[in-house]
C-alpha cells in the first residue's frame, strides 16, 4: 500500500462535499501527527489514507502517485484544462513535471515549461511539452505571448518563487486561470485591478 500525506475525517462538510483536502479535522503526517521517517507506522483513518498498489507497479513508482501526480492532476482539473487549452507551466520540478504530463493527457494542445535548469527542461520536453523556456536567456513573457498570442488559458505554478508567481499570472490571457500551486514563501505584490479588469481567477 501506499498512503496520502493526510488523512480526512470523512464527515465534515468538506469530506462530505468531496473536498477531502479541506478537511476541518485533517491529520497532516510530520505536522500535527507523528511522520513517517521509520520502517513502521500507525495509519490514522486507513481506510481513506491507504490506497491499495495495483499488481504489477512498482514501490518506486506507487510512490510518486499520492503527492507529485495528485497534486498535479488538481492542478490541472482546477484550472479547467480541457481539449485545446493552452497552458504555462512555471518551475519543472516533479510537480511541474508531473503538470506537463497531466495537461497533455487532459488535452492541452499547448503546453509551455518554463525553468532555469537545463535538466528539467529536457525532461519536461520529452514528457510532451510543446515549448521549453529557459528564464535565464529569455523575456518568459514576451515569448509566451510570441506563442499565444494574447496569453495562455491557464498558467500553473510549481516554483513558489514571489516574482515568478506575477509573471505567470501576467501570462494569463483575459478571461484565464492562474492556479497556484507551489508554496510561496514571501509576499506577492499583485495589482487586482489588473486581475479584475481583465476577469482573470486566481485559484489555490
Amino acid at each position: 500500500v501506499v498512503g496520502l500525506y493526510g488523512a480526512s475525517c470523512g464527515s465534515c462538510e468538506y469530506c462530505v462535499s468531496g473536498k477531502p483536502q479541506l478537511c476541518m479535522r485533517r491529520l497532516l503526517f510530520g505536522l500535527n501527527i507523528d511522520g513517517s521517517f521509520a520502517n513502521y507506522l500507525r495509519v490514522p483513518r486507513a481506510e481513506r489514507t491507504l490506497v491499495k498498489v495495483p499488481e504489477g507497479m512498482s514501490i518506486r513508482k506507487a510512490v510518486l502517485v499520492p503527492d507529485m501526480f495528485q497534486t498535479a492532476l488538481y492542478s490541472v482539473e482546477a484550472g479547467g484544462v480541457g481539449p485545446g487549452s493552452r497552458v504555462l507551466i512555471t518551475g519543472v520540478g516533479a510537480i511541474g513535471l508531473s503538470a506537463v504530463i497531466a495537461a497533455k493527457l487532459a488535452g492541452a494542445t499547448t503546453v509551455i515549461a518554463v525553468d532555469v535548469r537545463d535538466r528539467p527542461l529536457k525532461l519536461a520536453k520529452e514528457l510532451g511539452a510543446d515549448y521549453i523556456i529557459d528564464a535565464r536567456e529569455n523575456d518568459v513573457l514576451k515569448r509566451v505571448r510570441e506563442i499565444t498570442g494574447l496569453g495562455v488559458d491557464v498558467a500553473i505554478d510549481t516554483s513558489g518563487v514571489a516574482p515568478v508567481v506575477k509573471q505567470a499570472l501576467e501570462a494569463v490571457r483575459p478571461g484565464g486561470n492562474h492556479v497556484q500551486t507551489g508554496i510561496v514563501g514571501k509576499p506577492v505584490e499583485l495589482d487586482l485591478r489588473y486581475v479584475t479588469g481583465l476577469e482573470k481567477r486566481i485559484i489555490g
